[in-house]
């Protein structure tokens, strides 16, 4: 009677994931990979395809979807019980809020409002010049008059 052999080829195929990019590059040898996700991007799905039909995948996957990193353990079991697990490092983003912009408005003359800023600013201190500068004489003036 013939023995059937069992076949020992445990790996992947290929991963491929819905969003995002796994990195590094798949090999099948290589068991350990990072996903990385802005908080907006969807839940991914994966998809994970065998070398050998016969090999047996499961997929141990917590809350990966929650802002930080978690693991994704699949492990494959070859038919003679030869067995790898690859790791999936996911790692979500936290949202980024931005602040409103001071002008809430599209202007195309953005840089016509600094201009506008400085000119004013500079009309302000010549104004304020002006007024120290007449004080001055003022009391100059009084102090002349006083003497006379």
């Amino acid at each position: 009677r013939e023995q059937e052999l069992l076949n020992g080829d445990p790996f992947l195929e290929s991963i491929t994931v819905s969003c995002g990019e796994l990195t590094p590059e798949f090999v099948s040898e290589r068991l350990k990979y990072r996903l990385v996700l802005s908080y907006e991007m969807p839940t991914p799905e994966f998809s994970f395809v065998a070398r050998n039909e016969n090999t047996t995948v499961t997929i141990e996957a917590p809350d990966m979807f929650k802002v930080g990193s978690t693991d994704i353990l699949v492990h494959c079991v070859a038919q003679d019980g030869t067995a790898v697990t690859y790791t999936i490092t996911v790692e979500r983003k936290a949202k980024v809020i931005t602040e409103p912009s001071v002008n809430s408005e599209p202007n195309d003359n953005s840089g016509a409002n600094a201009v506008t800023v400085i000119v004013i600013s500079a009309v302000s201190v010549a104004a304020i010049i002006a007024v120290i500068i007449f004080v001055i004489y003022r009391k100059g003036k009084n102090n002349v008059q006083k003497d006379l």
